[in-house]
């Protein structure tokens, strides 16, 4: 295990220690630049809704016949380890028996640090892993995966594996201006970031979708999204009312929010939180309300440290 591994991130993790799931861990500093957080969970037979997100993310399961996409009835059985890219609309499956996953989501911008894959090519897509790191490697990650005991030995091991995965990487990689850009840049004016990279606004508009999966004005779209369920979550039925949430984030008005967050979370505002409360394919919204404010702050740019 290295010594800037997940239990210094997250000194509540030992070894036997009873974890209530799912779970969301902090990476460790050697991953932290790269990855935004970790989640552990077990899978019960019944639907998992999943909202828009602005984080790729890299997903482990243990059934190879466990879970289903589900749109307009039951789709294909889910690969048992697959990539996403960012998503622009909510997307549900359904857990056909019991199980457990493991997933890491990915800080926006940096999945080609760690695979070498195009984020713009994922968008919305869920792309079996051995199409990025071919199957023999795809199968020893799994296999060390599944070899694991117990939810927090997963974790361990995925995070070796990245750590190594972003060794691979590093060696022949340059860094791109996006990476430099600060954690306030998304306030900006595009014209000024554009010339803060050295380059025109066709030029940065391009790159940043090739490398952040969404043009810049989809990314700011989603990351306001993304901010506000974010304090829904952490509100559980108490704080500013909707139409306040939706002046303090930006919204035109009140139905400017309502139509971003049914396509971002597939339902309206007032019915999420009667789901949040009582729905169990909701579980990926509930976690603790410090979990939650942490994750919530790192939906910006995050500047790369080397």
């Amino acid at each position: 295990m290295p010594e800037d591994g997940l239990l210094l991130a997250a000194p509540s993790l030992t070894a036997g220690a009873a974890l209530t799931l799912p779970l969301y861990v902090p990476p460790g500093p050697a991953l932290a630049p790269y990855v935004a957080y970790f989640v552990l969970v077990d899978l019960q037979a019944h639907g998992n809704q999943l909202p828009a997100s602005p984080f790729p993310m890299l997903f482990f399961h243990g059934q190879p016949h466990g879970i289903r996409y589900q749109e307009d009835g039951l789709g294909p059985f889910l690969p048992q380890a697959m990539l996403s890219g960012p998503t622009l609309r909510s997307r549900r499956s359904q857990s056909i028996q019991p199980g457990w996953m493991v997933a890491a989501a990915f800080h926006a911008g940096q999945l080609s640090r760690l695979f070498d894959v195009q984020t713009d090519l994922l968008t919305d897509q869920l792309v079996p892993l051995e199409d990025v790191l071919g199957p023999v490697q795809t199968a020893l990650w799994l296999e060390a995966i599944h070899d694991a005991e117990g939810a927090l030995e997963r974790l361990l091991v995925l995070q070796e594996r990245l750590i190594r995965q972003l060794e691979l990487r590093f060696a022949c990689q340059r860094q791109s201006p996006l990476d430099q850009l600060s954690a306030g840049a998304l306030s900006l004016p595009l014209p000024q970031l554009a010339r803060d990279c050295g380059w025109s606004l066709r030029q940065f508009e391009r790159r940043f979708q090739q490398q952040f999966g969404l043009a810049p004005e989809r990314y700011r779209q989603l990351a306001r999204f993304t901010r506000v369920v974010g304090v829904l979550m952490q509100q559980r039925g108490s704080g500013p009312t909707l139409a306040q949430l939706a002046h303090a984030a930006g919204y035109a008005d009140q139905a400017h929010f309502t139509r971003d967050f049914n396509q971002f979370c597939g339902t309206t505002p007032g019915r999420f939180r009667q789901q949040l409360a009582q729905d169990p394919a909701f579980w990926a919204f509930r976690m603790p309300s410090t979990q939650t404010q942490d994750i919530m702050n790192r939906v910006r740019f995050h500047r790369h440290q080397a």
